[in-house]
C-alpha cells in the first residue's frame, strides 16, 4: 500500500470535513434568524387579525348603544368610550352625529397593532312607514287613474280609494286600507327644522375661524392646504376638478362646484351655494344656505339646503343618498326651498321636504316635485304636497296630498300613470323615528389600515 496515497486520502477527506463544518456554521445562524423572523412574522400577523377583530367587536357594541343599550338613544355621542379584555386587548369608541347618521370609529388594539374601521350608521325603516303610502291631509280618498296602482298598505286620513271621482271603492284595495289619524311626520317633526338651524348656525361660525383663507381655492392649493390641515375655511369660492378629498371640512362664504373627475370620500362641505357637475362623491355631507344644483356624478351622500334643491336626470345616487330642504317665507315674504327632480331621473336613497309654518300659511307649490318618467327606489317624506306624474316608485312614501297637474288642471289625491311598490332591498334609513330598530352600517375606507399601523 502507497503511504503517499493514504495521507492524500485522509487530507482530502479531512477538506471536505472542513468545508461542511464551514457551510454549517454559515448556515445555521441564517436558519436561525430567518425561523425567528417567521416567528415575529406570525405573531404580528396575528395580533393585526385580532385587533380588528377586536374593532369589530367595537361596531357591535356602537349598534347596541344606538339601538338604546344601557339607557342610550340613536343620539348617542361620545369622543372615547374605552372597553378592556384583560390581557387580550381593548377597544376605544368614538361616536358623533354626521347629519342624519352617526359617524362611528372603532379602534382595536391588541399588543402593539391597532386597526381601525370608521363607518357611517343608519336603520331599518321605522314600522310607522312600513304601508307603501301614507296621506296625513285631510282631503277624503285616492284615485288611481290611467292604471296606476299601489302594492301594499294604504293610510289615509278618511275616505275610499277608487278609480274615477264617482267611481265605486275599490274592493281590493279595502282589505289594505287603513283610516287614521297621522301626524304631520313619521318623526318628531322639531328634529328635521334644528339640525338644518344648527348646519347653519355652525357654518356662520366656522367663517370666524381663525385660519380663514382669503380668495379662490382650486385643485393645486386645495392639495396643498389639505396636506397641512384637516379644516380649511375660504372667504371666496373653491373649484374640485380632479382632486382626491377626504375626511376634510371645508368652509365657504361662497360657491363650491365639483366636476367630473373629483374624488370625495368621508368630508363636510358647508357653502353659500353648491353646484356638482361630476365626480365620485361618497359618505360625505353637504350644506348650503342658498341653492344647491346636483347636475351630475355618483352621489352616495347628504345634502341639506335652506332654499332649493334641484337635480338632473344625469346624478348616478348611492343608497345613503339624503336629500333634505327646508321651506321657509323670508322677510320680504318670498318663499325659498323646495326639491325638484328632472323628468326621467333614477333616484335612490331618502327625501326628506320640510315646510315650516311661516310658508304653510302662504299658497305655495309641492315641496317635492318628481319629473314625469323619474324611476324611485325610496323612502319620500313631507309634511306638505307631494307632485308626482308618471312616476315608478318601489319604497314608502309619506305627505300631507299627492297633488297633480294634469291637461291644464290641478288635482288633489290623484295618482296618474304611476305606480307604489315595495322596495327590492331595504332602504338605508336616517336615524330617525322610533325604537326598536335594525341599526345598518356602510363602512368607509381607511387607508391607514393598509399598512396596518404599529402602536408606539
Amino acid at each position: 500500500m502507497n503511504p503517499c496515497k493514504s495521507n492524500n486520502d485522509s487530507g482530502y477527506t479531512l477538506y471536505t470535513v472542513l468545508i461542511i463544518l464551514t457551510a454549517i456554521a454559515i448556515l445555521l445562524p441564517l436558519t436561525f434568524k430567518h425561523t425567528s423572523f417567521t416567528r415575529k412574522q406570525t405573531v404580528a400577523y396575528t395580533n393585526r387579525a385580532q385587533a380588528r377583530f377586536l374593532a369589530e367587536s367595537g361596531l357591535t357594541r356602537a349598534e347596541y348603544f344606538l339601538n338604546g343599550g344601557d339607557g342610550h338613544s340613536m343620539d348617542w355621542e361620545t369622543e372615547r368610550f374605552e372597553e378592556s379584555f384583560g390581557d387580550y386587548g381593548k377597544n376605544i369608541l368614538k361616536s358623533r352625529k354626521f347629519g342624519l347618521f352617526s359617524r362611528i370609529e372603532s379602534q382595536g388594539i391588541r399588543q402593539k397593532a391597532t386597526f381601525t374601521i370608521s363607518g357611517l350608521f343608519g336603520r331599518d325603516v321605522p314600522a310607522i312607514l312600513k304601508p307603501s303610502l301614507t296621506l296625513t291631509g285631510h282631503v277624503g280618498g285616492l284615485i288611481l287613474h290611467e292604471g296606476s296602482s299601489i302594492e301594499g298598505q294604504i293610510v289615509l286620513h278618511h275616505g275610499d280609494i277608487y278609480r274615477k271621482r264617482r267611481g265605486r271603492p275599490l274592493a281590493d284595495y279595502q282589505k289594505r286600507l287603513i283610516t287614521r289619524e297621522s301626524q304631520d311626520l313619521p318623526f318628531d317633526s322639531v328634529l328635521i327644522p334644528q339640525l338644518v338651524s344648527d348646519l347653519n348656525k355652525t357654518h356662520i361660525t366656522l367663517l370666524s375661524y381663525g385660519n380663514v383663507l382669503n380668495g379662490n381655492l382650486s385643485d393645486n392649493n386645495l392639495r396643498e392646504y389639505a396636506l397641512k390641515t384637516d379644516t380649511i375655511v375660504v372667504l371666496g369660492d373653491c373649484h374640485i376638478d380632479n382632486a382626491e378629498i377626504e375626511n376634510k371640512l371645508i368652509v365657504l362664504s361662497g360657491t363650491l362646484s365639483i366636476n367630473d373627475k373629483a374624488a370625495v370620500e368621508g368630508s363636510q362641505f358647508f357653502a353659500e351655494k353648491i353646484i356638482i357637475n361630476g365626480g365620485h362623491i361618497n359618505g360625505s355631507l353637504f350644506f348650503s344656505s342658498t341653492k344647491t344644483m346636483l347636475n351630475g356624478g355618483y352621489l352616495n351622500s347628504q345634502f341639506f339646503g335652506q332654499d332649493t334643491i334641484s337635480s338632473a336626470k344625469e346624478v348616478k345616487y348611492g343608497p345613503m343618498a339624503i336629500i333634505t330642504c327646508i321651506r321657509s317665507r323670508l322677510k320680504d315674504s318670498t318663499i325659498t326651498g323646495g326639491i325638484y327632480f328632472d323628468d326621467g331621473t333614477s333616484f335612490k336613497g331618502t327625501v326628506i321636504g320640510y315646510v315650516d309654518n311661516t310658508a304653510k300659511q302662504s299658497s305655495l307649490g309641492p315641496a317635492v316635485v318628481f319629473g314625469k318618467g323619474s324611476n324611485v327606489s325610496a323612502v319620500i317624506i313631507t309634511n306638505h304636497d307631494l307632485d308626482i306624474k308618471q312616476v315608478q316608485i318601489k319604497g314608502h312614501v309619506w305627505a300631507r296630498t299627492i297633488m297633480t297637474h294634469y291637461n291644464g288642471s290641478s288635482f288633489i289625491n290623484y295618482l296618474i300613470n304611476s305606480t307604489i311598490s315595495k322596495p327590492d332591498n331595504e332602504c338605508f334609513f336616517p336615524l330617525l323615528g322610533a325604537l326598536p330598530a335594525r341599526i345598518r352600517g356602510a363602512r368607509l375606507p381607511d387607508k391607514s389600515n393598509y399598512e396596518h399601523r404599529e402602536t408606539p
